[in-house]
């Protein structure tokens, strides 16, 4: 029967007809899957399980497979290349598509061998946000189930929750600290580092932001300027800037004109502006890759000074390029982040507070103690009156 015009319906199709036509591509080439892309993936799992919890782009695994390969045995390097060009990367990106599908359905034991977890991987360029779960409502039973709803047990959980108050007590890890920072990020993709840097826990299990985060992600527009000058006018402290980028000469352009706005338009006063990350002195002892990405070198051509890449024997660039903040290993840039936020970290200050928190609490449990035998009495009237 003639489709009518408008009729969208289709034939009912297998799971893998429903994948992605690179993923399709890939499995209809009919071609075995190479011992190289075995060995990307291979490599892959390896550097998810470094990485986890955090989870990892694309762009970062082409990074830590040019390290990774370094490290090879002999005979394996002999066989395994792996380029830093853009044709590498964009095999790398069909290759771990490929391979986070085949997590899914696996026919063959070759398929198995070659899945990536699906969740391992990040798109921070594309944001998902969660709405809502409504619970479901409580009965009375269930709400009231561990709370006494008479007098005596009334008073008792009473005693019980003021005694955890008394020692659940504590100040704050910032507490008389004269001085923050404030963390100027270009890369977005790299946000997931920093937070882990930043976010810590302090003694008592509680979440601490140590340091305010700004990630510009190219260039800060005005309202992000905005935004950060409203936060660091409500700071008493000294506030402590911290540049982390890729090294180009856009990244120093991003610094200079955030810096200079917040200072000059929004009068923010910063104590220091240190520039932590990328420099000359870090590509050189990591020995950093250049980038892969085209569209980046092409840009570097009217700017000599920050031509980076290979050179032949008379010393003449062969290739200009940009080292990216991505290249460097992300323990070794979450080890950089802490020990910048730490310079300006006062630990004798923070010791004091520490013993002034212990004097507090000590006071306070010897004041709760004290109201606890009052209530005690109470309940102790109460049940006798409850007898007669």
């Amino acid at each position: 029967m003639a489709k009518k015009p408008g009729d969208i319906t289709k034939k009912k199709s297998t799971k893998r007809e429903m994948w992605p036509r690179s993923v399709r591509r890939f499995i209809q080439s009919g071609k075995a899957i190479d011992t190289k892309q075995f060995m990307i993936v291979k490599m892959a799992n390896e550097i998810i399980r470094s990485y986890a919890p955090m989870k990892i782009s694309v762009r970062q695994l082409h990074y830590r497979i040019l390290e990774l390969q370094k490290k090879l045995p002999a005979d394996v390097q002999a066989w395994f290349v792996y380029k830093n060009n853009m044709n590498e990367y964009n095999g790398l990106s069909r290759t771990t598509t490929a391979a986070r599908y085949f997590s899914f359905e696996a026919q063959t034991a070759q398929e198995t061998q070659f899945a990536l977890p699906m969740d391992s991987f990040v798109d921070r360029s594309r944001d998902v946000f969660k709405a809502d779960v409504p619970e479901n409502i409580k009965t009375f039973e269930e709400q009231f189930e561990h709370y006494p709803l008479d007098p005596a047990g009334a008073l008792k959980e009473h005693i019980d929750m003021l005694r955890y108050r008394a020692d659940d007590f504590s100040i704050h890890y910032s507490f008389r600290q004269p001085a923050v920072c404030a963390i100027l990020l270009e890369k977005k993709a790299e946000q997931d580092v920093f937070m882990q840097a930043i976010n810590i826990k302090d003694d008592h299990g509680a979440d601490v932001f140590r340091a305010h985060l700004i990630v510009t992600q190219g260039q800060g527009s005005t309202s992000q300027k905005s935004m950060a000058a409203t936060i660091m006018r409500q700071e008493k402290r000294e506030i402590h800037a911290l540049e982390f980028g890729d090294l180009d000469p856009w990244g120093e352009m991003i610094y200079n004109t955030m810096i200079d706005d917040l200072r000059n338009e929004f009068k923010i006063s910063f104590a220091s502006v240190e520039h932590v990350a990328l420099t000359d002195e870090l590509v050189n002892k990591y020995n950093l890759p250049w980038t892969f990405d085209v569209a980046l070198t092409n840009k570097l051509k009217p700017y000599p000074q920050w031509q980076h890449g290979p050179r032949d024997s008379a010393g003449n660039l062969i290739e200009q390029s940009v080292i990216e903040l991505d290249a460097l290993d992300p323990a070794v840039l979450n080890q950089l982040v802490n020990e910048a936020i730490d310079k300006h970290f006062d630990k004798r200050i923070y010791n004091e507070v520490r013993k002034l928190e212990q004097q507090e609490k000590e006071d306070r449990k010897k004041r709760i103690e004290k109201a606890v035998l009052n209530i005690e009495e109470g309940i102790r009237q109460i049940q006798e009156a409850s007898k007669s």
